[in-house]
């Protein structure tokens, strides 16, 4: 046998065209090595594709969704101690989101002397995406442990140029991708 890598299926050594054959999934989701050892560095590699992909576009297609606005005005007022309202006075609840609005509370609290408001949002949201896909290709690679997981999935989402666009836009959707992946990361933890 040679140390070159081979499709992990148990047909293997035989004629093609006989005997079992993996799925399509099967055959591009899990690449191992004969002996069973693989570089860490290459299967890091591999999880970090996904990431480096979406910070990549997300940077590219920065911009701000007018919803975004709404949070920013509910954060100036916070930050101005009229409290998490969209106009002083009026007890009326503007946003949709509650922890994200306590992220950009704090990110502008800790950023606000350098970066204004909508790009607070820009980076946070960018950062917590790009974060969320990382510990996704983590986790794969943890799930997979001696094989060299290809993450098709966190792979198909960061070459979509809308995930690209709601990467920056303001809103919490990066921060749900990292709420997600921290839950996944979190269940193979327990089960392994």
């Amino acid at each position: 046998m040679t140390d070159a890598p081979v499709l992990d299926a148990e047909s293997e050594g035989e004629d093609e065209g006989e005997g079992e054959h993996p799925t399509a999934s099967e055959a591009v989701a899990i690449v191992t090595v004969p002996d069973r050892t693989v570089p860490a560095t290459l299967a890091w590699a591999v999880a970090l594709v996904p990431p480096i992909a979406l910070a990549w576009g997300g940077w590219a297609h920065r911009w701000t969704n007018e919803d975004a606005f709404i949070n920013y005005r509910v954060v100036e007022h916070v930050m101005a101690g009229n409290g998490p309202v969209f106009n002083a006075g009026e007890r009326v609840e503007a946003y949709t989101s509650a922890l994200w609005l306590g992220v950009l509370v704090v990110a502008d609290a800790t950023l606000g002397q350098i970066l204004s408001l909508p790009w607070t949002g820009v980076v946070v949201g960018l950062a917590a995406a790009v974060a969320g896909f990382a510990i996704g290709g983590a986790t794969a690679r943890r799930l997979h442990a001696g094989a060299i997981p290809v993450p098709l999935g966190l792979l198909m989402a960061a070459a979509i140029p809308v995930m690209w666009d709601f990467a920056t836009s303001g809103l919490e959707l990066g921060a749900v991708w990292l709420w997600l992946a921290g839950c996944w990361a979190v269940l193979v933890r327990l089960a392994g």
